[in-house]
């Protein structure tokens, strides 16, 4: 009986640990998805705004 209940729960921890993992490694995707269209934002207007200073000038 105890046998089977530790199976059970090394069994449970081991799918929850790989949900976990799962989850996580779809937040990492996320964070580099993120941080990839900000810098493409911040390059496009650092851009305008370089060659808008020109025309000024």
């Amino acid at each position: 009986m105890t046998l089977n209940k530790s199976k059970g729960l090394n069994v449970g921890s081991f799918i929850n640990s790989h949900s976990r993992k799962r989850i996580y490694d779809l937040h990492k995707v996320y964070e580099t998805i993120k941080t990839d269209i900000i810098i493409k934002i911040y390059t496009v207007i650092s851009s305008t705004e370089s060659s808008g200073n020109k025309t000024l000038i």
